[in-house]
């Protein structure tokens, strides 16, 4: 069940009669979702990524304290280094900050919001065996499915702490009831990589999707061209049946015109798609 947390300025939660139901949902992935191993082997990635820095800071040392062998032939007086007996070599080199820094600062936040959406979903499952043992999420008659967790910002707060913003789908229903889709929400974690592992530091906190709204493009309206018509049926002829009448038709510049047709689906549903179609009837990329 999704935690009682501030409604999102401006999104309404939407209801079975406003939104999408489902007749079912895979209760075997419900029952096994905070317990799979696919978001463990990202601890371990993270775990490797850590490691490597570790291990290139130990190399570097051992390099820097080895002298250089004398080339056989020379004729330069070979030198011998003797090592004074009391050196030592430390078996468990210290992560400093600066060998986090030295990994590439991509790949650590790819790995951080992968763990961030691993957390997220945990946690709108009310999954505690993971990433929130002892948080004493809520349980309900409810049951809660994450459809989908996606990062969408992460910010650096440090070398090892990172913000993340993550966007989340979640469906629930009651038993035996179809699943209803809510309105996509988004929070904020934040995660410490600190100790070579990534974990939550605290519970996820409200947040805002910087998302904003769909506006169509004013189009004025023209005569159809039927040539036009046949070439985005043939351009969509792999994903559905394009219906004859658009719903918009109008120039866009350039001589491109941009039309708004309904696609139908192998399911029977007519999704309203946007074309933009050159004067050589050439069905243009989206931007082009």
């Amino acid at each position: 069940m999704p935690p009682s947390t501030p409604s999102q300025p401006g999104v309404r939660p939407v209801g079975e009669e406003d939104g999408e139901s489902f007749e079912s949902i895979p209760w075997e992935s419900l029952q096994h979702f905070g317990r799979s191993g696919e978001r463990r082997r990202w601890y371990l990635v993270a775990g490797a990524i850590v490691a490597l820095a570790i291990g290139m800071s130990a190399v570097r040392s051992m390099v820097a304290s080895t002298p250089p062998p004398a080339l056989s032939g020379s004729s330069t007086a070979a030198t011998t280094t003797t090592v004074p007996a009391t050196a030592t070599t430390s078996l468990a080199p210290i992560v400093t900050e600066a060998d986090l820094m030295a990994i590439d600062g991509t790949a650590m936040e790819r790995l951080v919001a992968a763990a961030a959406e691993a957390a997220v979903s945990e946690y709108f499952s009310a999954e505690e065996a993971g990433f929130w043992r002892g948080a004493q999420l809520p349980h309900s008659e409810r049951a809660t499915f994450v459809e989908w967790a996606r990062a969408v910002t992460v910010t650096a707060l440090d070398p090892t702490r990172f913000a993340v913003t993550v966007a989340v789908s979640v469906l629930d229903g009651a038993d035996g009831e179809p699943f209803v889709r809510r309105a996509t929400r988004a929070v904020a974690v934040l995660i410490d990589v600190s100790d070579g592992t990534m974990r939550p530091l605290d519970l996820p906190t409200p947040a805002a999707l910087p998302f904003d709204a769909f506006e169509a493009p004013s189009i004025t309206m023209q005569a159809v061209d039927p040539d036009v018509m046949a070439a985005i049926a043939a351009a969509a002829a792999e994903f559905g049946s394009v219906s004859s009448e658009p719903l918009s038709y109008g120039a866009a510049g350039r001589g491109v015109v941009r039309v708004v047709a309904e696609v139908t689906d192998e399911s029977g549903v007519a999704w309203p798609m946007a074309f933009r179609v050159g004067p050589d009837l050439e069905v243009l990329p989206a931007g082009g």
